[in-house]
C-alpha cells in the first residue's frame, strides 16, 4: 500500500466532540471485522485530520489501523506517517482521538511496515536494537495490536524467509497482553497455493510455525490485499482460492481499495456489496473486510467515508440474515 499525497479535501474541524455524541461500536455475536486503514494524517490545507466522525456516526468500524509505522536509521528512530509520534504539528491530537475511539470500542492497531519501509531488514539484522524501540512505542500509546505489512524496501529487499517475522510475532506474544491483536497484510495472492512470495516468504509456512504453547495460531487474521493485480475484488474467486489453500474464513479479511486514487483494481461500493454478499453467503464465518484508505473512502461513490464503511458492514449483515 503506497503512501500517496492528499489531493484537495474539505478541511474538517479538529474540535473535540462531546463524549455523549459518540456511538458505541456494535455489540453482537457477529465476528465480522470492519477495518479502516488510516494513512493521511493531514488534509490538503496541512491541517490534522479528525478521526472522531467514525464514532460520531454509525460507521460500524471495528478496527482502525494507523498506517504506517516504520523504523529508521536517520531522523527519528520510529515514525508514524513519516514523522515522530510526538510531532503534534503534523499529527494534531491523534493520540487523544485514539483514546476516544478506543473508549468507544474500536480497536486501534499500528500498521508496521509497508512498501519501501526500512523496519523489516533492520529487525532481521539487529533485532535486539530495534525491537525495544517498537515495543516501547506500542506500550507507551497503549495500542491494541499490530498489523504487519511486509513489502520490499527501497532497495527491493524483503526478509530472508520466515525467521524475522516469526521472531517479532513470538516476542510480541511474550511481551504484550493475551488479547493483543496480531494481524498481517499480505497481498491476497500470497495466501493462495503457489504464492509469488511478494513478502519474501511463504505465509503458510509462517502460519504453521507461529503456534503458541496452547496450540493456537499466534497470527489472529490476515488482511489480504485484493487489488494492484494481487487479487480481484469484483468477484469471490481470489477469496475462494485462499480458503481452498487451507485458511479458515474467519481469519481471512477481504481487503480492498476504498477509493480509486490509492492503487489499481478499485471496485465501486455496489460491486463490493455484491462480492461481500457472495462471500458471506458461501462462508458465513467470513473474517471481515478492510478499506484503504479512511480519509478518501467513499469519494468515488458519492459517500462520506463513514457511510462507505457502513455499507461494507450492511452488505455482510444482509448476507448473514438471508441464510
Amino acid at each position: 500500500m503506497l503512501h500517496h499525497l492528499l489531493t484537495l479535501l474539505t478541511c474538517l474541524s479538529t474540535t473535540i466532540a462531546l463524549p455523549a455524541k459518540h456511538l458505541p461500536v456494535r455489540q453482537s455475536t457477529d465476528s465480522f471485522r470492519d477495518i479502516a486503514y488510516y494513512a493521511y494524517f493531514q488534509d490538503a490545507n496541512h491541517q490534522p485530520y479528525n478521526i472522531l466522525p467514525i464514532i460520531e456516526n454509525p460507521s460500524h468500524i471495528t478496527h482502525l489501523n494507523l498506517f504506517s509505522v516504520d523504523l529508521r536509521t536517520s531522523g527519528p528512530n520510529l515514525t508514524i506517517g513519516g514523522v515522530a509520534p510526538t510531532d503534534s504539528s503534523f499529527l494534531g491530537d491523534l493520540w487523544g482521538e485514539v483514546k476516544q475511539v478506543q473508549q468507544a470500542g474500536v480497536k486501534v492497531l499500528a500498521s508496521i511496515g509497508a512498501y519501501q519501509a526500512e523496519c523489516w531488514i533492520l529487525l532481521q539484522d539487529d533485532f535486539n536494537t530495534w525491537y525495544p524501540i517498537l515495543l516501547d512505542f506500542l506500550q507507551r500509546y497503549e495500542l491494541d495490536g499490530v498489523d504487519l505489512d511486509i513489502e520490499p524496501n527501497a532497495q527491493g529487499q524483503t526478509p530472508n524467509g520466515i525467521a524475522a517475522p516469526l521472531q517479532l510475532i513470538q516476542a510480541l506474544r511474550n511481551d504484550m497482553a493475551a488479547d493483543f491483536i496480531i494481524s498481517m497484510a499480505p497481498v491476497a495472492a500470497d495466501l493462495t497455493a503457489n504464492p509469488p512470495e511478494y513478502s519474501g516468504f511463504d505465509y503458510k509456512q509462517l502460519d504453521n510455525a507461529a503456534v503458541g504453547p496452547d496450540g493456537q495460531h499466534q497470527i489472529d487474521f490476515f488482511n489480504g490485499q485484493f487489488y494492484n493485480g494481487w487479487g480481484d475484488c469484483s468477484d469471490a474467486s481470489t477469496y475462494d482460492s485462499i480458503i481452498l489453500n487451507g485458511y479458515s474464513p474467519d481469519r481471512v479479511i477481504f481487503g480492498v481499495l476504498a477509493d480509486s486514487e490509492d492503487g489499481n483494481g478499485f471496485c465501486s461500493i455496489s460491486t463490493l456489496t455484491t462480492t461481500i454478499k457472495t462471500i458471506r453467503t458461501t462462508y458465513p464465518t467470513m473474517g471481515g473486510a478492510d478499506g484503504y484508505e479512511l480519509v478518501r473512502a467513499g469519494q468515488d461513490d458519492d459517500l462520506q467515508n463513514w457511510q462507505w464503511f457502513q455499507g461494507i458492514y450492511n452488505a455482510s449483515t444482509t448476507a448473514l440474515l438471508a441464510l
